[in-house]
């Protein structure tokens, strides 16, 4: 363990440069330029711990394990700090409040050493997260729930790129409200006005929350371009154009309806429809009922759709091009 330097200034703001942490194979578990905290006094008096700011500038967290059974490398920091006392103690009832934490050039990564690399595709086991600057505000994080992501931005070692993510989430046990969610991606510009979750009616268990809790969804008109999602699915790569995409969604997790669902291709394609999921999480029980209400595709949109989702160039035989607009119902 090094640090470099510590400032102590007027007693509510804390400053660590140079910090470094060796996991027990000798290899960086944690490093960081510059790590401040600024906290204010007269809330402790009251039972909050509030900081004012966090700075984490060049932060650098390696965590590892040689299976996916293994203990993380990180293990040993956590028994180091956890209480050998067996006698019951008081609890410290501390509401901590963060009220803005910046982080500039991240690095984060995560490897299950024992398992293959898969390049070019996202790899749970294989996580590599870079370029990560973020600007975040937790006002609230004990019974209610008050959070604020200004902005969030990183790269990932498969090639996904997050240009910047926005949102604001307000909620306590009875329910969950995000508000202006954005997500920007190098050719997507992905918007939800609006998302609840009504959790009246969950109590602890995953199940109980899957068939029970409320969602509604509004996604604004967006532009998606899918091979920014290249990554996650690898048939994307060579779809270079955008589509338009409105819908609003209600249901639970279960069941779940797209309503208003509209895509749009340029001039070469429209959708519109609705769309009812139930049983999702059983696929040998699921099943999908769509309703179309206006669709049409020029042989020209049907010609570049099918190039998008090809390596090669694909030419549509002359009869089919000489069908025009094709319109179902």
């Amino acid at each position: 363990v090094k640090i470099e330097r510590v400032d102590i200034e007027w007693f509510n703001r804390l400053v660590l440069e140079g910090l470094y942490l060796e996991d027990q194979q000798g290899k960086v578990l944690f490093k960081a330029n510059h790590v401040a905290a600024g906290f204010d006094i007269l809330p402790l008096f009251e039972g909050r711990l509030t900081f004012n700011t966090v700075r984490l500038f060049g932060p650098h967290v390696h965590l590892s394990r040689k299976t996916a059974s293994d203990p993380l490398n990180l293990k040993f920091v956590i028994d180091a700090f956890a209480s050998k006392d067996t006698l019951p103690k008081k609890k410290l009832d501390i509401d901590l409040r963060f009220n803005t934490v910046l982080i500039r050039q991240g690095h984060f990564s995560y490897d299950v050493e024992d398992v293959p690399a898969t390049p070019g595709k996202f790899n749970a086991k294989h996580v590599d997260v870079r370029d990560l600057s973020a600007k975040i505000s937790l006002k609230a994080l004990r019974k209610d729930i008050h959070a604020q992501i200004k902005k969030l931005s990183l790269t990932e070692g498969s090639g996904f790129s997050l240009d910047r993510l926005s949102l604001s989430v307000v909620g306590n046990s009875d329910s969950i409200h995000v508000k202006d969610f954005k997500i920007a991606l190098p050719q997507t510009d992905l918007r939800i006005s609006e998302a609840k979750v009504d959790l009246t009616e969950v109590d602890s268990t995953a199940s109980n929350f899957i068939d029970k809790a409320d969602l509604s969804l509004r996604i604004a008109p967006s532009h998606v371009r899918l091979q920014d999602l290249s990554a996650f699915v690898p048939a994307f790569r060579n779809f270079t154009d955008s589509i338009e995409i409105y819908a609003q969604a209600d249901g639970h997790i279960n069941h779940f309806g797209l309503k208003n669902l509209t895509l749009r291709y340029g001039k070469k394609m429209l959708l519109v429809g609705k769309m009812d999921l139930k049983g999702i999480t059983h696929p040998q029980e699921a099943y999908v009922y769509g309703q179309v209400s206006k669709m049409y595709i020029t042989t020209v949109g049907l010609n570049d759709l099918l190039n998008n989702f090809s390596k090669d160039r694909v030419l549509l035989p002359s009869p089919f091009v000489k069908l025009g607009t094709i319109n179902f119902s």
